[in-house]
């Protein structure tokens, strides 16, 4: 019996780590049941689990900026703004959040109208010192939230060479915890 219970948590934890894609310093799981495509500066993953709905994330590839202040977030989130998403313009409706390894993170939310349908667009950054990633995430109900949340939570971002954290060298870190809200980052 024991044999059994440690051959299947192998072989799960081995589907766990194959399931991951790496993304310049972003590492995270594709959802089941979406699809994903990658472009030299992108990777979109949607749900086709919803007839009709939008459920989408686009990753972006990192960048050799370091976003650490509300304006630079700001800069940046316009600067990636390529679906004429409606954003607050007060900085107090930007979230930071930082992890005791020094990850970086952003978030707000603002709206965007496809096809005479309003989505909600929630722009995140990432930033582990040396670059930076950013994450949009875009729906049209709630339906996808918990797909959501779980993809946000999973996000790992990975450490400059030569951080140190304790006494080991650290490679990766959750971003989950530079993400606010959880574990209801989207609504």
């Amino acid at each position: 019996m024991k044999s059994y219970l440690l051959l299947f948590l192998l072989l799960s934890c081995t589907g766990t780590l194959l399931s991951q894609t790496k993304f310049g310093i972003a590492t995270f799981n594709i959802p089941a049941g979406w699809q994903s495509t990658q472009t030299r500066s992108t990777v979109v993953l949607e749900s086709n689990s919803r007839k009709g709905g939008t459920c989408k994330v686009t990753i972006y590839n990192s960048q050799n900026i370091v976003v650490n202040t509300a304006g630079l977030y700001q800069q940046s989130r316009n600067a990636n703004n390529t679906g004429n998403t409606t954003y607050g313009t007060s900085l107090k409706q930007i979230t930071k959040t930082e992890t005791e390894d020094g990850i970086i993170g952003f978030k707000s939310a603002g709206t965007r109208l496809v096809n005479k349908k309003e989505l909600s667009v929630y722009f995140f950054s990432f930033t582990n010192g040396n670059e930076s990633f950013f994450v949009e995430a875009q729906t049209d109900s709630q339906e996808c939230t918990p797909e959501l949340n779980q993809f946000l939570l999973a996000l790992l971002v990975d450490i400059p060479a030569g951080a140190v954290q304790g006494h080991t060298k650290a490679k990766k870190r959750k971003a989950a915890p530079a993400c606010p809200a959880a574990p209801a980052p989207m609504m």
